[in-house]
């Protein structure tokens, strides 16, 4: 494992003037604003910076691609000479710019998440920040030091909270720290506005998104004497309801928000054989472990994986692991 200095120090080359960064597919908050954040900085500080995407930004985070999204495409983005896995510790999770990611000189990872293992050239992971947005903040402060520049300002400070804000459920989750607050007060003396950012991710939905929501909660099911709770998400369903698959975000959220529900599950049909599942944990089952065995990750009380089946397979499959997690979890 590296220090953030480190990587600091190592980005500030003169050099590694070409820097692509690479967030999970199908980005959320977290992905998306941790790198704009860094990705503004290291324009600023004079580097090629792009952010490397596969598929389309949710409407509700878009407004943090201020021009750093660009598709995959090596003859725009030519060989890069870093090459940053942002919230995510695998190549896995972006197999489509994968090849890219192994041309650039050198690798790095930042991440949060607690099943991810420093296999790059450069490594920063620490499983207790509440997001990467933190660690990000953290970075670009050994970058002012390194620089001896002031480089935050109001709109890197909107996708750093945009970032915490996200994972943290909106300060909500267990995953909250002292630091997530120390840091959101911080960006507040830059200028970030909060509330605003707030506004576009949680209070900006379409009619399309509520009629999902709607119907996936219409066909949930309990079990586990009512501590576990699962839904779908078809292609039928997102077609009846115009909608697209990124407004099925929250589902799982809403589900935990039931008495007695301890596990939330949703799955997404994404092909006819492509199922992600998405789980999470109120206040003391770990759903990373229950992820893990089907090779996904994530944290202990958000995690999720890919299952390559049948979306009624893959239903009965993880209703039985739930079960049997929680059943352990009362011995």
């Amino acid at each position: 494992m590296n220090t953030l200095k480190e990587i600091a120090k190592m980005l500030l080359k003169a050099q590694n003037e070409k820097i692509l960064l690479f967030p999970h597919v199908n980005m959320d908050g977290d992905a998306l604003g941790s790198s704009a954040a860094l990705c503004s900085v290291l324009q600023k500080l004079g580097k090629t910076a792009y952010i490397l995407t596969e598929d389309d930004t949710a409407y509700n985070i878009e407004f943090l691609d201020r021009g750093y999204c660009v598709r995959v495409d090596e003859t725009t983005v030519g060989t890069p000479d870093v090459c940053i896995c942002m919230d995510c510790g695998s190549t896995d999770r972006f197999a489509a710019r994968a090849e890219v990611f192994e041309n650039g000189a050198v690798s790095v990872c930042i991440d949060h998440h607690i099943t991810s293992k420093p296999i790059f050239d450069m490594n920063y992971i620490d499983g207790s920040a509440a997001a990467t947005g933190e660690i990000v903040y953290d970075l670009i402060k050994e970058l002012e030091n390194a620089s001896g520049r002031t480089l935050f300002d109001a709109e890197i400070g909107e996708a750093i909270f945009a970032a915490i804000a996200t994972d943290t459920g909106n300060f909500q989750y267990s995953n909250t720290t002292e630091k997530s607050h120390l840091i959101a007060a911080a960006l507040l003396k830059i200028g970030t506005d909060e509330s605003g950012v707030c506004v576009k991710i949680y209070q900006n939905a379409k009619l399309s998104r509520i009629k999902l929501n709607a119907a996936a909660v219409d066909n949930m099911k309990l079990f586990a004497d009512g501590r576990a709770a699962i839904a779908t998400v078809t292609q039928d369903m997102i077609d009846a309801c115009d909608a697209e698959m990124s407004e099925a975000d929250g589902i799982a959220e809403t589900m935990r928000n039931i008495r007695g529900v301890e596990i939330s599950v949703l799955l997404k049909e994404y092909g006819r054989d492509e199922v992600k599942v998405s789980m999470r944990a109120k206040s003391y089952a770990d759903v990373a472990k229950i992820a893990a065995g089907f090779g996904g990750g994530g944290h202990v009380r958000a995690a999720g994986c890919t299952l390559r089946m049948k979306i009624s397979e893959a239903e009965k499959i993880m209703t039985e692991a739930v079960s049997e997690a929680l059943q352990k979890e009362m011995q």
